[in-house]
């Protein structure tokens, strides 16, 4: 029987084992590498770097790899080659490059704290994450659904949303001032 993933890259029942893994590939926690220990049909060779770069759909970049007809993604690859179990949520890039599997560069997280991290959306048209046009040309901080509105400048708006990112994220909000956007 051939394993099977969800959308989130979770094996499914009779998925792939740890044994297994580390069977077909070595993964290099400092550059969040992994290479091929055996050969076949569509690997390069021994040694060769695996996995191909693919398009989330949401805008990110990750490294997917196919092993025994399953493709995986890598980052969830890397947290269960290196805890032996696969993560029970989802995996946060640090960086937010989700092409940098490096070890220290992955932490477990909720959705909330993984959205908490992300970057400044490729539609904004304020200048800062988490701003919008409200009213009569004032501004408001937004995080999903909760807006707070009022601001007569769009940094004064990108302040109020920094606040209230760290209160909600914690260790992750991604915040305007971090990112050097106020």
């Amino acid at each position: 029987m051939t394993a099977r993933t969800s959308t989130k890259g979770k094996p499914t029942e009779g998925a792939l084992t740890v044994d297994r893994l580390r069977s077909v590939l070595d993964y290099d926690k400092e550059t969040g590498c992994f290479s091929w220990r055996v050969t076949g049909r569509g690997i390069r060779g021994l040694g060769a770097r695996a996995g191909a770069l693919s398009d989330s759909g949401g805008g990110g970049k990750y490294i997917k790899i196919r092993i025994d007809g399953t493709l995986y993604l890598a980052h969830r690859l890397a947290w269960f080659w290196a805890h032996g179990v696969w993560p029970e949520r989802e995996i946060d890039h640090r960086d937010c490059d989700g092409t940098n599997n490096a070890f220290s560069n992955l932490r477990l997280a909720s959705s909330g704290q993984n959205k908490g991290n992300a970057r400044i959306r490729s539609d904004n048209t304020s200048g800062f994450k988490g701003v919008v046009k409200y009213g009569q040309g004032g501004w408001a901080a937004q995080i999903s659904t909760k807006r707070f509105g009022g601001f007569d400048s769009a940094e004064a708006a990108a302040v109020a949303y920094d606040e209230l990112a760290r209160q909600l994220f914690g260790e992750f909000a991604r915040t305007n001032e971090a990112m050097r956007l106020i």
